[in-house]
């Protein structure tokens, strides 16, 4: 049996903190799934930047949303109303920030008080 099983059978998640579009188109998750007990995968938003920066495959995407002329309709339809979409934008990214950091801490507060209580 395999290390990684043998934790899943004691009740530990394993999880991938490196999500790519990749990871799906090429089975490789399924993969990861099947031989090695994945459980899991993380949404941090720094994972996913990561990705979108440094790999080609989402290239395209990106481009036929942007080509499509919808989103940029949508801007301007927002800057025409009065909306300054730089400054709406920088607040969604402070308060989106933000709150991963209240739910990171949360996280951290929920382990160490279950560790705590496993070693009491």
């Amino acid at each position: 049996m395999k290390a990684t099983q043998r934790l899943h059978d004691v009740g530990q998640s394993l999880w991938l903190d490196d999500i790519d579009r990749d990871l799906f188109a090429t089975g490789r998750l399924q993969r990861y799934i099947d031989e090695l007990s994945v459980t899991g995968l993380t949404s941090n938003p720094a994972i996913f930047d990561h990705a979108i920066k440094n790999n080609a495959s989402y290239d395209d995407g990106i481009r036929a949303k942007l080509a499509d002329g919808k989103s940029g309709a949508v801007i301007a339809a927002h800057a025409k109303e009065g909306i300054d979409v730089d400054t709406l934008a920088a607040q969604l990214q402070d308060e989106g920030a933000k709150s991963f950091v209240r739910s990171w801490r949360d996280l951290m507060g929920v382990i160490a008080s279950k560790s705590a209580a496993k070693a009491g």
